[in-house]
């Protein structure tokens, strides 16, 4: 079910309060046009009931006034408030206009089922029940209604049948929402993410690279890639590689952090997006990253021989071109490489 914010459910409880009144405001003038006029359309209305229409109007109006002072404060208490308020109108609007008064009967329904649906499954059984109250006031006290007990019976079936069907489809509704939101963000999450891993893939990657390009911070790319991998393909079979890659994806996840962004290109090769390219923060974490990835892979430790090259280039130092940075760091990890791998090298460090 839907809940207002103070600020929507306040703008709301503004427009209604204005049509509240206008409601109040042309039933008081049809008694009053009737009792003058001599309409037929109209009941009977004491110089009593007249005053209590009069008393709810006043109690309208106080309520829009009120409301300036209000817009943030004792929001439970004035959902309660306009609902009963909205019912005590509604009936005073079947009594008004006697057996032409079965018009406004679908109000109650909408004040049952739009109260539940705005303001929270615990308003059903508030509204239904006062409600209630206020159909059995009428089928006591009207003398219309006193004679109607078939269509009372019908109204009080009706106003409990319908709000239940509409609340029960509108859940319906909301779990299938919900499941589809679930669809879409596991989709989502799947066009991203590199299956084997569960890292972002190349097209996250490319994607999170220009954000990080448009808000033109501080940033270094490392391009890593595995020295011996191929070997274990060869010796061991596939799906050792493919343990070597899952192990080698969370030692990179916990080496690096949650504050910097890591991907998996394919292959053996993997990205990270260090959130700032300071040699002082960024050189200890990736000799401690080199240390973790040289220790054996698999369960009885039986995998070895992997290593990293890693190649570094920075934003805006290097470059504030995406493709740049990519091959920049690129050229430096193979420069890694012939330097004897299990390294890292600076694409600055190239040029001097």
């Amino acid at each position: 079910m839907n809940h207002y914010s103070a600020d929507f459910f306040y703008q709301r409880e503004i427009s209604q309060a204005y049509v509240r009144i206008l409601f109040i405001s042309t039933l008081l003038l049809a008694i009053y046009s009737a009792s003058y006029f001599n309409l037929q359309y109209v009941a009977e209305i004491t110089d009593h009931q007249f005053f209590s229409g009069c008393l709810l109007l006043i109690i309208a109006i106080s309520h829009l006034l009120g409301l300036k002072k209000l817009s943030t404060q004792n929001t439970s208490i004035r959902k309660y408030f306009i609902l009963f308020i909205d019912i005590i109108a509604v009936s005073f609007a079947i009594w008004v206009f006697d057996e032409n008064g079965i018009v406004f009967i679908p109000l109650y329904l909408w004040v049952i089922i739009g109260f539940t649906l705005r303001f929270g499954k615990l308003f059903f059984p508030i509204s239904l029940t006062s409600t209630y109250i206020a159909i059995i006031i009428l089928a006591l006290y009207h003398p219309y209604w006193i004679d109607n007990f078939a269509l009372i019976i019908s109204l009080l079936i009706a106003v409990t049948v319908i709000p239940l069907f509409v609340l029960k489809l509108q859940e319906d509704i909301n779990k299938k929402n919900v499941e589809l939101e679930y669809l879409l963000k596991e989709m989502e999450h799947h066009v991203n993410h590199d299956t084997l891993t569960k890292l972002p893939n190349r097209h996250y990657f490319y994607s999170k690279l220009h954000q990080f390009i448009k808000a033109d911070n501080d940033f270094a790319l490392l391009f890593i890639d595995l020295d011996g991998f191929k070997d274990v393909n060869d010796t061991h079979g596939h799906e050792d590689g493919d343990t070597v890659l899952k192990e080698v994806a969370d030692r990179l996840k916990e080496g690096f952090g949650e504050d910097h962004f890591i991907a998996r290109l394919g292959g053996d090769e993997f990205v990270c997006i260090y959130s700032t390219y300071h040699c002082s923060l960024l050189n200890p974490t990736v000799q401690n990253i080199l240390k973790n990835i040289i220790k054996p892979y698999g369960i009885y430790n039986e995998i070895s021989g992997i290593s990293a090259s890693i190649g570094v280039s920075r934003y805006p130092d290097d470059t504030k071109d995406s493709f740049g940075l990519k091959n920049y760091a690129d050229r430096a990890m193979y420069q890694a490489k012939r330097n004897g791998k299990n390294q890292m090298v600076y694409y600055e460090d190239l040029n001097r």
